[in-house]
């Protein structure tokens, strides 16, 4: 199992032990990767880095504390050890200039790979954003010294022999590994606005950090469609973007989108190659899940549970999903049991939103005392920086008893597909919530907000959006899939068109608020364009929510529906003159 090698300038890229086993982690059993790994982590570069890899992903599959607060420290020892060997080949310079330039090249791509792992667990897992930010700087130099070193300043692409671009030197694994590491940061880099929220990417922003997406997916593409011990990931990276951060489409039909249909695909034909891997048959059954096949998507559940307790891996990740799904089919006690076992584990990284959704599930049966309880036994628990969103909702929750509304939260959190079969139900509890808490009396009563996010408002016109947007929502979905009757589904379109237009009327401070009045306004454009049939109108609201819009989703989405638009406009036209 040793792999050692006689020669810094030796292209221990090609060790074939090294290279089956960074497969392991990610198309078959990661654990045998990760002891592998761990015999010489200590002195090999190799090992240090996939060793670290390993148990980032197994922390990722299991959501155990345990192994989520070692992964920084582990990194931190994996980039010592690394950067020690990049040292070391240095001072080789004078060695064999081929196989210098490979191995030094090599080098900086482990460091560059180390510190994009490392800045995306300051900026979104360990929540330190100084760390976050200056680690992030370190990765964006070193790729830009890799493209002018060895590629040449601001390449289109990192090899194209026509221009002249590219160096012929450079052995095609490194090459291919170079451009997954480029691709990887580029495309992320882009897109770390969404995952971070408005406040960060504006730091982001402010820094000068900006990625180049067109050219990250590019470089991804390719990685993945190769032969490279890097293609799984490449292409679970692509995957990852495509499910969770998809394009809103114009108009939107979740489930059906361009984004997931194709990402269906993707993951098939993985799956077919690596049938083994328990990382793509976990991304199937969050797939088949947001696109509303819960049965289906309950059964991979449960089969990644046995997998890994099989791996004697805690599932704390595949239960708290488990939870998800009982959850979307009303199934309430079900989803209660798997909610609370978690909340009340030490050892799930997940405890204060576990407690939180088993209290949602207590809401919505009726049972106020007992979520009481659990929202005072959440405080209870010790607090860290990612729990402190959830400790104002709670303590806001208790001060104004306000809790009817906690899963209207919870479900735009998630914005995920619900089956059609539910949508009924899910209006009637809309509307439960909303005559708990006298939402729709023309006088006003005093009420706090339910999520504890407003300081200056008594939240009753955060509530009403929220209640006003979801059932517009679920009308809109429901009847759109659904209604057979034109009479019944337009009465019910414009239920939800007045809905929308109530809510053009409230004061909104909260950036969480404002992105749902957007989302409100999004649907409004297409029950215009698709049910009234009044194109102009639509662009109008579209062209509004591309000016003021809250989020960089929303804003690009109607970008792209003002040119899905126009571009239809033209064509009629063109048919017309025809």
């Amino acid at each position: 199992t040793t792999h050692c090698h006689m020669s810094l300038l030796d292209p221990i890229w090609k060790d074939e032990n090294v290279k089956s086993n960074v497969l392991k982690i990610w198309t078959g059993n990661p654990v045998e990767a990760r002891e592998f790994f761990k015999e010489n982590k200590d002195t090999d570069p190799c090992s240090a880095l996939y060793y670290a890899e390993s148990v980032y992903i197994i922390a990722f599959l299991t959501n155990d504390i345990e192994l989520i607060e070692q992964i920084e420290t582990i990194l931190l020892e994996a980039k010592e050890i690394v950067e020690q060997y990049r040292s070391n080949v240095k001072k080789e310079k004078k060695g064999n200039p081929i196989a210098y330039k490979n191995a030094e090249l090599h080098s900086r791509i482990m460091i560059q790979h180390i510190n994009s792992l490392l800045a995306y667990y300051q900026l979104t897992i360990g929540y330190n954003v100084t760390n976050g930010l200056y680690t992030l700087k370190n990765v964006w130099g070193s790729v830009k010294s890799a493209f002018s070193t060895f590629i040449g300043a601001a390449p289109s692409d990192i090899r194209d022999e026509e221009n002249g671009i590219g160096d012929p030197e450079i052995d095609e694994d490194v090459r291919l590994l170079l451009i997954f590491q480029v691709g990887y940061f580029e495309y992320y880099l882009a897109l770390l606005p969404e995952f971070v929220g408005q406040t960060l990417s504006n730091i982001l922003s402010w820094f000068g950090f900006k990625g180049r997406k067109e050219m990250g997916q590019r470089f991804l593409e390719e990685v993945s469609s190769s032969d490279s011990f890097r293609a799984p990931y490449a292409t679970v990276s692509l995957l990852l973007q495509m499910m969770w951060l998809p394009k809103r489409g114009f108009p939107e039909q979740f489930g059906s989108s361009y984004s997931l249909t194709n990402s269906g695909e993707l993951i098939d034909d993985s799956i077919d190659k690596w049938p083994e891997s328990i990382v793509f048959q976990l991304l199937k059954a969050f797939l088949v899940r947001m696109q509303g096949n819960l049965d289906e998507s309950l059964n991979l559940f449960e089969n990644l549970d046995s997998k890994l307790q099989e791996l004697e891996l805690s599932p704390f990740l595949i239960k708290f999903e488990l939870g998800h799904i009982y959850l979307n089919k009303l199934e309430f006690d079900k989803a209660n049991q798997y909610f609370y076992d978690l909340g009340t584990n030490e050892n799930s990284n997940s405890r204060h939103y576990s407690l939180y959704k088993s209290a949602l599930c207590d809401v919505i049966k009726g049972d106020i005392d007992g979520a009481v309880e659990k929202l005072n036994e959440n405080l209870e628990l010790e607090q860290t920086k990612k729990d402190t969103s959830f400790k104002k909702i709670i303590e806001s929750s208790l001060k104004h008893e306000n809790y009817y509304l906690l899963f209207v939260r919870d479900f735009f959190f998630r914005h995920e597909h619900i089956s059609p079969d539910y949508h009924l139900q899910f209006i009637e509890l809309l509307d439960e919530a909303a005559d708990s808490l006298n939402l729709l009396e023309k006088k006003k009563k005093k009420s706090g907000w339910f999520g504890g996010m407003m300081s200056k408002s008594d939240g009753k016109d955060e509530q009403k959006l929220l209640y006003y947007v979801a059932k517009a929502l679920f009308l809109y979905y429901y009847y759109k899939e659904n209604s057979k009757n034109n009479k019944e589904k337009k009465k019910k379109i414009k239920e939800a068109i007045q809905l929308i237009i109530d809510s053009e009327s409230l004061s909104l401070s909260s950036e969480f608020i404002q992105g749902i009045f957007w989302e409100g306004q999004f649907i409004k454009a297409e029950i215009n364009y698709l049910i009234n049939e009044d194109t102009e109108s639509a662009l109008t609201i579209l062209s509004n929510i591309h000016s003021k819009g809250s989020t960089y989703r929303i804003k690009i989405a109607a970008k792209d529906a003002i040119k899905f638009l126009k571009q239809e406009n033209n064509e009629e036209d063109n048919n017309n003159n025809n």
